[in-house]
């Protein structure tokens, strides 16, 4: 059953269905007892490891990428080919909204500018 993509699931404030269901889940689990401030908080945590992870997928398929192409990949792409199903969360941009930056030299280098949206900040998170 596919999920139609919602404008409202990418704006910087709103969790993601991703990001509301591993926030239920670590709360159900009693890994999250809070509320207010502090569960904002956790989102806050559970964006940033959402991006290095698909930071981590984007560097694999980039390494993959460089060897047919020989050529540097944009975000785009990397993800043109990923399956339908996968594509409202997956994206050309970070958990805030924010396009990823990919520098090959001299290995592929994923950048994403983090909470603040603002690359060469001390927030920005990359891989590796």
């Amino acid at each position: 059953m596919g999920c139609s993509h919602s404008a409202q699931s990418k704006l910087p404030n709103s969790p993601t269905k991703v990001e509301q269901v591993t926030a239920i889940s670590l709360y159900n689990e009693g890994d999250i007892k809070a509320s207010g401030d502090q569960l904002l908080k956790s989102v806050e945590e559970i964006r940033i490891e959402i991006t290095k992870l698909i930071e981590l997928a984007l560097n694999i398929k980039a390494i993959l990428w460089i060897e047919s192409n020989k050529t540097c990949p944009s975000a785009h792409d990397l993800l043109k080919d990923i399956p339908s199903s996968w594509k409202e969360e997956l994206d050309e941009t970070d958990s805030w909204g924010t396009e990823f930056v990919i520098d090959c030299v001299p290995l592929p280098k994923i950048y994403s500018a983090g909470p603040d949206k603002v690359f060469g900040t001390a927030d920005d998170i990359h891989y590796p």
